[in-house]
């Protein structure tokens, strides 16, 4: 079990890798989520082929995180973040994160 906050263990991840796949998603109970995981596992080898790394990040307790990776088949890197710290700091950092001529295109 992890000492990190999931910021921390988010920036550990991107500090590993020149790209993360990351899907954030609902929880064990969601069809469509389940669908998202089982499709990103099945891109998982074409992302590491090119030197990335996938990754999930749920609110729900981790008590359901093996219940969704079995549900899944998905073996990557997961982030359990119940206060959603994650998402806020992508919500104040996303400026940042445009390529540039990306912002007018999005």
């Amino acid at each position: 079990m992890t000492t990190q906050t999931p910021v921390e263990e988010f920036k550990a991840l991107l500090s590993e890798t020149s790209v993360l796949f990351v899907v954030f998603y609902r929880g064990h109970w969601c069809p469509f989520c389940r669908a998202y995981l089982q499709t990103l596992q099945g891109l998982s080898p074409s992302i590491s082929s090119l030197g990335g790394k996938t990754l999930i990040v749920t609110a729900e307790p981790a008590s359901f995180l093996p219940e969704m990776r079995k549900l899944t088949g998905y073996s990557g890197d997961a982030i359990v973040d119940t206060k959603n710290t994650l998402v806020e700091l992508v919500k104040e950092s996303r400026e940042s994160w445009y390529y540039e001529g990306g912002k007018e295109e999005m």
